[in-house]
């Protein structure tokens, strides 16, 4: 399997797999590093995946910094190897461990991936450090009073870090996810997990005979055949489109015209041809055919047009080409126009848009049809503390 070290910034980090316009973003857990990325790469690179691990403060080869690992400094670091990640490949994904779906959950709230795994998530700081507290016998006023408390079980409880993720609370998580869970995990309880995967429609798989640390031989293959299964239907594949691809546009859309009333053809082709020259197009492609295209405009941030062959519907290829164009738009809310609330017509899409955040706004009238503007509102980052 190809390895190449890379440098992110000031980030040792490792690149496994061939080169493919496919990656799977590697984040690790506590006592983890980049290195840990080489098990689940031996099974994405033999679908042409590319995977990127890294290390994070105080990990791997920057076990000796002083930089601590604590939220306010990794989401940052996070936030950065997302931005080199979108300038180098179209599709992105995410696998992340213990604690770095935690870091996960809140650095990239306001991002979509093509497809997220979840191995032993923390899911719940806040409920975490109060189980913590409680099996150290310590108050929330003392350690109020003492700032950093050490417990016999290794952790040193902070009152910064409680206060932080209290302000912080999960919220938001438009990615579509899967999760595999432990039986007898100890950090992060079933109930958490379910309420967890409910709330943001997450797959959970749980496997009761393991540990928060998937490390014995059984739980590796059990881990092994969860990623397999869990990418198995990655056959969507999203590209921008060029003029050669027009023909086969255009016939998609004319096959579901009724979808779209008052569409003219001609004047959508000039449309077409405009947005092809500014890399607004997208189109996602099944086994090579051509399963659904969207238009979108940077200049507005609106998502202008949204179709789906109806042989590929309910294969996930409208989710695909939202998370495309969410990762193109520039930073600022999004618009996008559909069939009215009590329109039956529009229900699917609705849904849709509202599973990436979209809320509906304003009525108005498109071409003599009432439609509804839905929008979605980016936050434009936080300041964290230092």
């Amino acid at each position: 399997m190809n390895k190449q070290h890379l440098m992110i910034g000031s980030i040792p980090a490792l690149l496994y797999g061939k080169k493919s316009d496919r990656l799977f973003l590697f984040v690790h857990g506590k006592m983890g590093s980049k290195d840990d990325a080489a098990i689940f790469a031996d099974v994405l690179c033999q679908k042409e995946f590319q995977v990127l691990g890294f290390d994070l403060p105080g990990h791997g080869e920057r076990k000796d910094e002083i930089s601590r690992f604590v939220p306010w400094k990794v989401l940052p670091e996070l936030q950065n190897i997302l931005s080199y990640c979108k300038q180098n490949w179209q599709s992105i994904s995410l696998y992340a461990n213990s604690i770095g779906a935690y870091f996960s959950l809140l650095a990239f709230a306001n991002e979509v991936f093509d497809n997220c795994l979840f191995v032993s998530p923390i899911l719940d700081m806040v409920r975490l450090i109060e189980d913590m507290m409680s099996w150290a016998s310590v108050s929330g006023e003392e350690l109020q009073n003492r700032r950093e408390i050490p417990t016999s079980f290794g952790e040193t409880l902070s009152w910064d870090y409680y206060t932080y993720v209290n302000q912080h609370r999960i919220q938001k998580w438009n990615s579509p996810t899967a999760i595999l869970y432990a039986g007898k995990d100890n950090l992060t309880s079933r109930d958490t997990v379910t309420k967890f995967a409910e709330n943001f429609g997450c797959r959970l798989t749980v496997y009761e005979d393991g540990e928060h640390w998937f490390h014995t031989e059984e739980q590796l293959a059990v881990l092994k055949k969860w990623i397999q299964d869990e990418t198995a239907t990655q056959r969507v594949c999203i590209c921008i489109a060029s003029d050669r691809d027009i023909p086969d546009w255009l016939a998609l859309v004319e096959s579901v015209a009724e979808d779209f009333p008052g569409l003219d053809i001609a004047e959508y082709t000039k449309t077409l041809e405009r947005q092809i020259a500014r890399k607004s197009a997208l189109i996602a492609r099944i086994d090579g055919t051509i399963a659904g295209v969207l238009l979108f405009s940077t200049e507005n941030n609106e998502l202008a047009f949204l179709a789906v062959a109806p042989t590929f519907r309910r294969h996930g290829v409208a989710s695909a080409l939202i998370a495309g164009m969410l990762r193109l738009m520039p930073q600022g809310d999004i618009t996008v126009t559909t069939y009215r609330e009590d329109d039956p017509k529009g229900r699917a899409a609705r849904a849709l848009y509202r599973k990436f955040g979209f809320v509906p706004e304003e009525e108005l009238t498109e071409f003599g049809y009432p439609v509804q503007r839905f929008v979605l509102h980016r936050d434009r980052g936080s300041t964290l503390p230092d």
